[in-house]
């Protein structure tokens, strides 16, 4: 019995948690630049340090271009192919992952300093349900986070 309150306890510790991973961060460079750069796979592959064993199809940039990789944050591995959804010109570019464990990250562009960007990755999430509920928020999440500030950064070199 006692292992029951025990595993109630854990299970709404996490409870009202915003689980979306969302960063931003001003880059050095022109937002047709940035939008250049997170419109195509192949800035991506450069850019992403979560990710890994790219295969690129034969377009990379631009609504609908796709590309597979492997996605290794903080415990999570997923093999997924990317699309991009959408691509507005100096506003938005949206990305998804397919397949019912894939997600969607949106990137804004948004104003600065001139000739400069603010950039915003969000991805909203569910948390998962217990018992991996923990394991996302002290792990999975803070190394999305981080996967997500070394893109940024790196953006700005």
């Amino acid at each position: 019995m006692w292992w029951l309150l025990v595993a109630s306890a854990l299970a709404n510790k996490w409870e009202g948690h915003d689980a979306d991973v969302l960063r931003r961060q001003v880059v050095p460079l022109p937002r047709e630049e940035v939008q250049r750069i997170l419109g195509d796979w192949k800035g991506w592959e450069r850019l992403l340090p979560c990710a890994s064993e790219w295969e690129m199809h034969d377009r990379t940039a631009g609504v609908d271009a796709r590309a597979r990789a492997l996605y290794t944050i903080g415990p999570l591995r997923r093999r997924l192919v990317g699309v991009i959804r959408k691509d507005e010109p100096g506003l938005v570019t949206t990305i998804e992952l397919e397949g019912e464990k894939g997600w969607i990250t949106q990137i804004t562009f948004g104003d600065a300093p001139e000739g400069m960007t603010e950039v915003i990755l969000h991805t909203p999430l569910n948390a998962p349900k217990w018992p991996v509920t923990g394991v996302f928020f002290t792990k999975v999440r803070p190394a999305w986070e981080q996967c997500y500030d070394e893109l940024l950064a790196g953006l700005g070199r």
